[in-house]
């Protein structure tokens, strides 16, 4: 398997929505993509993040996804890209 590249605000949109599993991180930004989707006012800066987010957390593993340690992007972290 290739590594997945995820950008920095990639990582810090998935730690708002970090949930114990990878999948249910993904259930949780599909539901709530689903709600930013009905706005008459959408960001699609925002929702090309959640898509792009999305997609390449379902390109990694339960392990890989653990091993991100998203939460740690909640404060805030100086690299420009992270592998998983």
């Amino acid at each position: 398997m290739s590594k997945v590249r995820f950008e920095v605000a990639e990582l810090q949109l998935v730690a708002i929505f970090e949930c114990p599993t990878l999948l249910a991180t993904v259930q949780y930004m599909r539901e709530v993509l689903q709600i930013m989707l009905k706005e008459p006012n959408k960001d699609p800066q925002m929702i090309q993040l959640m898509v792009s987010a999305m997609y390449k957390l379902s390109c990694i593993s339960e392990q890989e996804y653990q091993e991100l340690r998203v939460g740690t992007y909640l404060i805030g972290q100086e690299d420009d890209a992270h592998e998983a």
